[in-house]
């Protein structure tokens, strides 16, 4: 995978099937080559398999994730957010891994173009997290500065950008209190995305001087590298499957093996695809976005 050769690591997990074909984990691994070599249905067979034949529930719940981002690598919110909700389902008895859950598919749906069901998951995530038994004040701000950004960056899109403007600097007052200064890294990029969009809507033809503007304002590898740190990370999903797909991050112990390999390429999608008017733009086939964000 490291190497790039991914026809090999498939076939390698393929022999391990031959031998194991009830092994939920390489089915999975399996279908996480796949969805990199651009063979989303071929991958989702996997995932399906994987689903099938998982004999714990937290096994099963890794598959549905799986799946739930198979279909996101492909922009397909409605899809994402049906298997989403059976992890939701799933993490009942943990309402901050809930909220994370409900952000991330809110994430895929904001990056897709669907507004207002990111809005609702979004909306689902914050009061899901807010409901957790003797919740810490620390996480309370988390919560409330999560969703001043979430609602930050969709009235942007929606185009509403003095009520962005109101959201931001909600998000930096909570952020002022002190309590999570792991956050503040995330209110340059929000301000960055904010202020970026009106002129990407103003001036359809700067995209090179935007593009330049963005990879200053919130550095991300481009191009093959976001092949490359999905590959590095691969086994996420064999592991402990999880992550929180959506900006911005905390550290929850579940979640992160696939936080850390997905956290630089979700923070970037709805920022380089920032354009409502188009919906084809909002397409985010892995390797597609490869190719236009070079």
């Amino acid at each position: 995978m490291r190497e790039g050769n991914l026809e090999g690591a498939l076939a390698l997990y393929r022999q391990t099937l031959e031998s194991s074909p009830v092994s939920v984990p390489a089915n999975i691994a399996a279908g996480d080559v796949l969805d990199l070599m651009g063979k989303g249905q071929d991958a989702r067979k996997y995932f399906q398999k994987a689903i099938d034949v998982a004999e714990k529930p937290e096994q099963k719940s890794s598959a549905e994730r799986a799946m739930a981002m198979s279909y996101a690598f492909e922009g397909n919110c409605k899809k994402t957010v049906e298997f989403e909700q059976k992890v939701f389902d799933f993490s009942v008895r943990d309402l901050f891994q809930q909220g994370e859950i409900a952000d991330e598919a809110a994430r895929v749906c904001i990056d897709s173009g669907d507004l207002d069901t990111a809005l609702h998951w979004y909306q689902v995530g914050h009061d899901t997290g807010l409901k957790e038994p003797d919740i810490k004040p620390t996480r309370v701000d988390l919560w409330n500065f999560r969703w001043e950004h979430a609602q930050a960056r969709l009235a942007a899109r929606r185009g509403n950008f003095s009520e962005a403007q109101d959201h931001v600097t909600a998000a930096k007052a909570i952020l002022d209190k002190g309590a999570i200064p792991e956050q503040a890294q995330f209110v340059p990029y929000l301000r960055g995305y904010v202020g970026f969009l009106p002129a990407r809507l103003q001036d359809r033809d700067g995209r090179i001087a935007h593009s330049e503007s963005e990879r200053s304002l919130h550095p991300v590898p481009a191009g093959p590298d976001l092949r490359e740190s999905r590959r590095e990370g691969q086994g996420h999903r064999v592991l402990s499957q999880g992550g929180c797909g959506h900006c911005p991050q905390s550290t929850s112990r579940l979640r992160r093996p696939f936080r850390e390999e997905t956290s630089r390429f979700f923070s970037r999608i709805d920022l380089w695809f920032a354009e409502p008017l188009n919906f084809v733009s909002e397409s985010w086939s892995f390797f597609w976005l490869a190719k236009v964000s070079t």
